[in-house]
């Protein structure tokens, strides 16, 4: 029974927040994933030179997401956003299989920050919607296996909205959250 008053308790305390950096090369689509997820609709974005934050409320978590510009993100200036991140959202745009070196460069830098060794990492595989990576590809392209924080591939469509809340559900889940599919026994 401590068990079930104390999910319970959970569930309707207020909303823990968690810092979540939201990075990628330019052009990938964090923007327009940030302001799908606060909004629920795709805005109209310019490239973002610094960095925008907003707050996402989702499952139990209050998501304070910083998305850094795609050339703003590997400057030393940048490094203290990732001072208690919880969780990386790398977002690579995989219609654009040219820059997949550029990208896996990046996020390994990224997530190689002492700052980040106990994230968890989350892979936007956007644009899925012109049909061209799959999350296999998408895995072998930025040498995921190499990384040895947890880490899963979303695909998605940050146009459309299509796969992003399944992302933030796996960070919810990998960060602790009592899953509503996931029933417990004593």
């Amino acid at each position: 029974m401590s068990t079930i008053s104390s999910t319970v308790s959970w569930l309707f305390a207020s909303n823990h927040e968690t810092r979540v950096i939201l990075v990628g090369l330019d052009t990938a689509g964090k923007s327009t994933i940030l302001y799908q997820l606060r909004l629920g609709e795709c805005i109209r974005t310019t490239p973002t030179i610094g960095f925008n934050v907003e707050q996402v409320p989702f499952e139990g978590f209050s998501f304070t997401l910083w998305d850094i510009g795609g050339t703003f993100c590997l400057t030393t200036v940048v490094r203290h956003y990732y001072d208690n991140a919880k969780a990386v959202v790398y977002v690579v745009d995989t219609y654009d299989t040219s820059r997949m070196d550029l990208a896996c460069a990046q996020l390994h830098a990224i997530v190689a920050a002492d700052a980040l060794r106990n994230t968890v990492i989350l892979i936007y595989a956007n644009k899925q919607d012109l049909q061209v990576m799959s999350n296999a590809d998408v895995a072998e392209a930025l040498r995921l296996r190499a990384i040895r924080q947890r880490w899963f591939v979303q695909p998605c469509c940050a146009v459309t909205g299509a796969g992003l809340h399944e992302g933030l559900h796996w960070i919810a889940t990998a960060l602790g959250a009592p899953s509503p599919t996931t029933t417990t026994s004593q």
